[in-house]
């Protein structure tokens, strides 16, 4: 994947997951679990949305391992420590197979850094405060460091 060295505001070159659980993983480990399948267009970095907010680091993808059945001993290297780390967090268990990202580490210099977190201030109609995505959504690096609010990521709102 070639990288674009000038991201502008309509490259959507960033994955915003839902983490629930995942922010706190990629703490621990540079990688983001989840079921085999999930798809994810061609972009460069992740980043990861919970607790009303995105979190100010977006890691580079370095790799997507689509099938990674979690048995101790399975793999070695950086796999293998994940996978050893991995079973029994959450609800990833021994035997099963799941999909494996592979980022760059917290403290990586190519992991992108946000200023600060940027707060969801979305709503419905109705006033209630709606999620910035459930599942995941597609945004610009620019327009990720630029954003003050998950409004200032989508447009109207």
């Amino acid at each position: 994947m070639q990288r674009s060295t000038l991201p502008t505001q309509t490259d959507e070159d960033v994955v915003v997951v839902a983490a629930r659980f995942a922010w706190d993983e990629y703490q621990g480990y540079p990688a983001y679990v989840c079921k085999v399948g999930r798809g994810f267009r061609a972009v460069e970095y992740m980043a990861f949305y919970s607790a009303n907010q995105i979190y100010p680091l977006a890691p580079v993808i370095l790799d997507i391992c689509p099938a990674v059945t979690f048995e101790r001993g399975r793999y070695s290297g950086k796999l293998g420590d994940i996978v050893g780390r991995f079973i029994g967090r959450q609800d990833r268990k021994e035997g099963e197979t799941y999909q494996v990202v592979l980022l760059s580490a917290p403290d990586d210099p190519e992991t992108q850094r946000l200023a600060a977190p940027i707060p969801n201030n979305l709503k419905s109609e109705s006033g209630r405060v709606t999620a910035f995505t459930q599942n995941q959504r597609y945004v610009s690096l620019a327009s990720l460091k630029k954003a003050k609010t998950t409004s200032d990521l989508v447009g109207d709102v």
